[in-house]
């Protein structure tokens, strides 16, 4: 079913999120959720699809995204998600989303800089990218350390998730 994370981590995503996608969906934007995933970070921790009605899902695995409309219906969504198997680097560079959430994606993305630009592109005048991501601790010199020497492992047993990527500086 996915991985399971402690709940005041889950709460932490769902409390960074929630009102973002809240002022989109009042607006009845078009959202995008790039790399959903099975555990649905954005709808995982309570109702935060609540009244949405244009949402697309987006993860290159067809088992990852096997249960995502079932998740985001019964988390207060209202319309008919689109589910869709592909890399962020598929999706059409003509601006089209109001909103694009990612959560613990572009560290295993297979190329940042292009991954964050085809965003920009996807973005409509206006629209929002909204992230939690885990990134390189520079400001920690020890936990930097620590983060190079387990990248190597976590990049194996955790679909090429690199634990000191410099994600921030690239979104920046």
């Amino acid at each position: 079913d996915g991985l399971t994370y402690a709940p005041s981590y889950t709460k932490h995503v769902h409390d960074h999120l929630a009102p973002t996608v809240a002022a989109a969906a009042a607006t009845e934007s078009k959202i995008l959720e790039v790399g959903a995933g099975s555990t649905l970070w954005s709808v995982n921790e309570g109702k935060i699809y609540t009244g949405v009605e244009d949402v697309t899902f987006l993860d290159p695995s067809a088992i990852n995204l096997s249960k995502a409309g079932g998740v985001f219906n019964s988390n207060g969504g209202t319309g008919r998600p689109r589910v869709v198997q592909g890399k962020l680097e598929d999706v059409t560079s003509t601006p089209h989303y109001d909103l694009i959430l990612s959560v613990f994606t572009m560290c295993s993305v297979e190329d940042l800089r292009t991954s964050i630009s085809t965003i920009k592109s996807a973005l409509k005048t206006g629209g929002s990218y909204a992230f939690v991501e885990h990134v390189r601790a520079d400001d920690d010199p020890a936990f930097r350390t620590v983060q190079t020497a387990l990248s190597p492992l976590q990049q194996l047993v955790a679909d090429g998730c690199s634990l000191d990527r410099r994600t921030l500086s690239v979104v920046e």
